[in-house]
């Protein structure tokens, strides 16, 4: 069982049409049973209709919320004190959740076992007082009479709670939800998802283990890809990548675009007018000031009128405001059009990331499957490289006193030294291992036997010397360097 949590929303009846309905269309042929959980709603066989009175039950719990508080505050009160409302009324009652099940689970899934799940569920979010609705979805294979994978759950919970008002904190419970599924497995005897059993085994021990899946996106590319996936053909997904990569860079140039041009209308709306209107008495202004427009005879006249009265002065005082209300304007102007941008340059930082990332992922996927098969190979080699004989008993290399004389043997070999003449030769008590019997020259058995005299004198040089352990961490006595030991 694999739970989904998604994000808290606003609106039971979005939420309710999305679920009802199926993916762009007005059918329902998806939908399955719907039951209701702390809700005065009789199930009357008719899953659309029972699914929309739930969400209009809930919605409007939600909405009396503080009526049921203080409702709540006034019953169970007994020390006098009066009702004090929240600061701020309680965001996004919507909590969703799936549940869904491997394909091999098919012939155990059955509507009993997925109410029993998401009350289940509901119970470890500590959720079991609060009004849901469990919508069940049947995944149809379009060109099938046959059901391509088991049924699962939407679960839809208020997280107002119907006779306090209060609304529920889930803290974890994603972390919750991948305990339950755990348990619920082993209990029932479904598929068991080996990395959660894992990541699970990891946090009671205290870690802090993120489990990052693919998204819907990567999913959908995958399963539409999964030949060139499954048929280990790397070029051929890195050619598909890059097309996908140049579909969504095109797309994001498409939508900041707009963007920009939405932006720049909304600026011409909030600014436009004033700044044009600043500009207009700016220009009034400055021609009071300058007297362009005049005679000489009159701008004469007009000059002395104005310095007599002071009107000169006030009129550079306005010039002086106007002209930092225009700059003022404009700064605003630029801030906002600067976080614009900042805001489109992340969103191609993010596209780009996420690019590296399934290059990453398919990098490492492929040499996965490569080591898996070599692993595989090297497997099968060493098992075809034992000695069948006809008792049935297995011929394997060396161990123990034999090995370390034959290892002693072929690094004196190697290095070209010679017993002493008045040495007594040593010898081997027991035999090399009898090489296996092939039908043909030249096969592997043969050339992993001719191998392994060399193989395991290189993991013999390869092997780390002992470390020194003194009172301190010094080198070894021997070392002539400056921790010498004195």
């Amino acid at each position: 069982m694999n739970p989904r949590v998604a994000k808290a929303g606003r609106s039971f009846k979005g939420l309710t049409t999305y679920l009802s309905r199926d993916v762009g269309a007005a059918t329902s042929d998806r939908l399955g049973f719907v039951a209701f959980v702390n809700l005065p709603i009789t199930e009357t066989g008719d899953a659309l209709r029972d699914s929309e009175r739930g969400a209009n039950v809930m919605a409007f719990t939600a909405m009396n919320w503080e009526i049921l508080q203080r409702t709540h505050h006034t019953a169970t009160e007994r020390s006098g004190k009066p009702y004090r409302k929240p600061s701020r009324p309680p965001d996004k009652p919507v909590y969703h959740f799936s549940l869904r099940f491997h394909p091999s689970d098919l012939e155990r899934v059955t509507p009993a076992l997925l109410r029993q799940a998401a009350q289940g569920a509901l119970e470890t979010l500590g959720l079991s007082q609060h009004q849901a609705m469990i919508v069940e979805h049947t995944d149809f294979e379009p060109t099938a009479e046959f059901l391509k994978h088991p049924s699962h759950v939407h679960v839809v919970v208020n997280k107002i709670h119907p006779v306090t008002g209060r609304s529920a904190q889930l803290p974890n419970d994603f972390l919750k939800l991948s305990a339950y599924a755990e348990a619920f497995a082993r209990d029932h005897g479904l598929t068991k998802v080996e990395q959660r059993i894992v990541n699970n085994a990891r946090r009671d021990r205290g870690e802090i283990v993120y489990y990052k899946g693919l998204s819907r996106a990567e999913y959908e590319f995958r399963k539409k890809h999964i030949a060139a996936y499954k048929g280990q053909d790397p070029a051929r997904v890195q050619r598909l990548r890059a097309e996908k990569h140049e579909r969504d860079n095109a797309e994001l140039a498409r939508r900041q675009t707009g963007d920009r041009a939405a932006f720049e209308k909304q600026i011409e709306t909030d600014y436009g007018a004033t700044r044009r209107s600043f500009q207009e008495r700016l220009d009034n202004e400055q021609r009071t000031v300058t007297l362009d427009h005049m005679g000489v005879v009159f701008r004469v006249v007009t000059r002395l009128k104005q310095r007599v009265t002071g009107e000169l002065k006030r009129a550079r005082k306005r010039i002086a405001a106007l002209e930092r209300s225009l700059l003022e304007l404009d700064q605003t102007i630029t801030k906002a059009r600067s976080a614009h941008e900042r805001r489109l340059k992340d969103e191609r930082g993010k596209l780009k990331a996420v690019h590296a990332a399934e290059l990453e992922r398919d990098a490492l996927y492929f040499e996965y499957m490569r080591d898996k098969g070599r692993r595989d190979t090297a497997g099968e080699a060493a098992f075809k490289g034992f000695n069948f004989r006809a008792s049935g008993k297995i011929t394997r290399p060396p161990k123990g006193s034999q090995k370390a004389a034959l290892l002693a043997a072929a690094k004196r070999a190697r290095a070209g030294k010679t017993a002493k003449p008045n040495a007594t030769p040593v010898e081997v008590v027991s035999p090399q291992p009898e090489p296996p019997r092939v039908d043909a020259p030249g096969s592997l058995s043969e050339t992993l036997n001719s191998l392994w005299p060399q193989a395991a004198e290189d993991a013999a040089q390869r092997k780390r010397p002992k470390r020194y352990r003194g009172k301190r961490k010094l080198n070894p006595p021997d070392d002539n360097g400056p921790n010498r030991r004195r």
